[in-house]
């Protein structure tokens, strides 16, 4: 019996897998929004540094049209956004009315 019930959690698990495939929900967003960097710690996972310019950024336009795709797409009320870098505050327009709007 014990078995019976296991092979039918794994069967339910799978269909699930195999549901969160075709859909693929995004919940969870991360945003490198600069390479730009005014430390260099060797622990980070980022390519960022010191010399990054913001000419290998995307504009704040570019930006823009992205979240309006995504939420074209998705449910943006249903997504997080974690705003990462580089350091995130050497960005000029990253604290401004013009990405939010």
């Amino acid at each position: 019996m014990k078995n019976i019930f296991k092979t039918g959690k794994l069967k339910l698990w799978q269909k699930y897998c195999e549901n969160q495939r075709i859909k693929h929900p995004l919940t969870y967003l991360f945003w490198e929004c600069t390479l730009k960097c005014n430390l260099g710690c060797q622990h980070c996972g980022s390519s960022c540094g010191f010399g990054k310019t913001s000419q290998e950024e995307l504009s704040t336009d570019e930006i823009k049209k992205v979240f309006d795709t995504i939420a074209e797409d998705f449910n943006p009320k249903q997504i997080i956004i974690a705003v990462t870098g580089g350091e995130p505050l050497l960005r000029k327009d990253i604290l401004s009315n013009e990405i939010c709007q």
